[in-house]
């Protein structure tokens, strides 16, 4: 065991903190550094397709 206790920086700010496992499963955390689902990532792409569609 290395830590009790971690931080997470995101863009020089303070992101998260707390235990490795609270920090894990920050979804966040999971966002800045994994990135989002591909499921919920196709989701906003095609919302954004039928949005760009109503006003073109």
């Amino acid at each position: 065991r290395f830590a009790s206790a971690v931080t997470v920086m995101h863009e020089g700010k303070v992101l998260c903190e707390g235990s490795v496992a609270d920090v894990q499963a920050d979804p966040r955390v999971q966002e800045v550094y994994l990135g989002r689902a591909r499921d919920e990532r196709r989701a906003v792409e095609v919302e954004t397709d039928v949005e760009a569609e109503a006003v073109g």
